[in-house]
């Protein structure tokens, strides 16, 4: 049951999120950031990448700087899609590779030598760090969550976060340039799970919900960001106590906010409803590990864009999941084996470490080299998904690391659910973006002119979808299942 307990800070936090108007920013995931052992030779494998989705097909680059990504990377562009911040856990640079003043190479906090082992290459806990937008800022404000770290207790190799901090970077109006405005703010302390860092936006489209874990207990914490900016901590008993506690492991959200999972491949794929509205967590189902793991073992996860699927990565093979299907526990199907290629003529395997959904609706997977594997139809079950092996080339080195970024275009719930066999488009009319709420499973979302002409319009993994740019008029939305039969089509109103 949810604790009625609720601690409402003394501080006032500014990353209240009382207007979130996704049309206003709807490109924060378009660069990704990867690569460490900065060098500037560009005949070197060392380096940076980016990963820019601002072209289609989206498009690596080599990039000279000085933050290193070894096991956290997080960045966040502005609503055109230009890079305005980078942070390893360690530094928070701005999009030119510049230290932030008042502060940006004092992230990290604990002793002063486990700073300089971890700040050395970046972070190396995993998804440490997660950037949330401050809305309505009339310096256009973005909080980063971070955390401190030290020494586990019981294994000298392993290390924890005990205190969550969030630090607000805002824009000077002047110069237009970032700056701290809040370092290190302290959110909470707790023996937290090792990084692993979640956020889903709350029903209303406006709030936040942030999501950790209490390390060898099955006690999740949840942190409403919320209109008054305040932080409301909150926490929920489910789960197996040891989720998460040694082999590496990946957590997220679906991208429609109604499921959550998490797959450590000591204990399996954990997976749960999620409300919104109340913050709860609820019908937990447990697919036992399927793995020959150790403490040392990775897992890596990331759903469908129709929240559909779940695609697991076990270092030797990708695995997908039906959620629709009638005995979860059973619906494992394997898309994809490692076939024994190593990178460069080293002993490095091109294996399956983490994944990201991007926001072209692929999954993309790291593996340690320079290589990207890529599923290019993940919402389509088994092999039909599209698995593309070594799919991309990076002019350097990407590491393990992946980025994390919550679904940024998530909008509100309606204030009715679609009755059975419906869907809804919200709102309508409608300007500028439009949201697909349905009951039943699809796998294609098509758009129409009253006359029968298609515009290409593309939705994302949540139903949400930019139309500023098509004429006013009415249009015909279709959604359709994975043989390309129409499943359901409905009216709305562009103005």
């Amino acid at each position: 049951m949810m604790s009625n307990k609720s601690i409402h800070f003394v501080f006032v936090i500014i990353i209240s999120l009382l207007n979130v108007i996704p049309s206003e920013a709807q490109k924060e995931d378009f660069v990704w950031t990867f690569g460490y052992f900065s060098s500037e030779d560009t005949l070197s494998f060392n380096g940076g990448t980016n990963l820019d989705f601002n072209t289609n097909p989206p498009t690596l680059y080599r990039v000279n700087r000085k933050v290193n990504f070894l096991g956290t990377s997080s960045s966040y562009c502005d609503k055109n899609g230009n890079l305005v911040l980078v942070s390893n856990g360690c530094q928070i640079t701005d999009g030119n590779d510049n230290l932030l003043p008042s502060g940006g190479e004092k992230l990290l906090a604990g002793d002063n030598s486990l700073i300089r082992y971890h700040c050395l290459l970046g972070m190396t806990l995993y998804f440490s760090t997660v950037f949330l937008p401050v809305p309505e800022s009339t310096d256009d404000c973005v909080a980063l969550f971070h955390f401190s770290i030290r020494q586990t207790e019981f294994d000298e190799d392993r290390f924890m976060n005990d205190t969550m901090f969030m630090t607000t970077i805002c824009k000077n109006p002047i110069s237009q340039e970032f700056e701290i405005s809040k370092l290190k703010e302290i959110v909470d302390i707790q023996n937290f799970m090792t990084g692993n860092f979640t956020a889903v936006r709350h029903a209303n489209g406006k709030d936040w919900w942030l999501i950790q874990k209490v390390r060898r207990q099955n006690k999740f914490l949840l942190y409403l960001i919320s209109n008054n900016g305040e932080v409301i901590k909150n926490y929920q008993n489910i789960g197996p106590p040891d989720l998460g506690a040694f082999c590496y492991s990946q957590n997220k959200f679906s991208p429609d906010g109604r499921k959550y999972a998490w797959f450590d491949p000591c204990i399996g794929l954990y997976i749960m409803d999620f409300d919104r509205r109340s913050g709860t967590f609820s019908n937990p189902v447990l697919v036992p590990t399927w793995t020959n793991f150790n403490i040392y073992s990775t897992g890596g996860m990331e759903f469908s864009p129709n929240s559909r699927f779940i695609y697991c990565t076990t270092g030797d093979s990708v695995w997908q999941i039906d959620l629709h299907s009638a005995d979860i526990t059973k619906s494992r199907t394997l898309v994809q084996a490692y076939d024994g290629f190593t990178w460069s003529n080293t002993n490095l395997e091109v294996n399956f470490i983490y994944a990201q959904l991007g926001p072209d609706a692929k999954v993309y997977i790291s593996n340690g080299s320079s290589f990207i594997h890529i599923i290019n139809k993940p919402n389509l079950k088994g092999a039909a998904c599209d698995f593309r092996k070594r799919a991309m080339e990076a002019p350097t080195l990407l590491g393990w690391v992946m980025p994390y970024f919550p679904n940024y275009r998530l909008g509100p719930m309606p204030d009715t659910a679609p009755g059975q066999g419906d869907f809804l488009i919200t709102p309508s009319p409608a300007s500028d973006q439009i949201t697909i709420y349905s009951d039943f499973s699809y796998a294609d979302i098509k758009m129409f002119d009253i006359a029968g002409k298609e515009f290409y319009v593309a939705f994302d993994g949540a139903g949400w979808a930019d139309i500023s740019d098509i004429p006013q008029g009415v249009y015909v939305v279709a959604l359709y299942n994975d043989w390309g039969q129409r499943l359901a089509a409905k009216r709305f109103v562009k103005i």
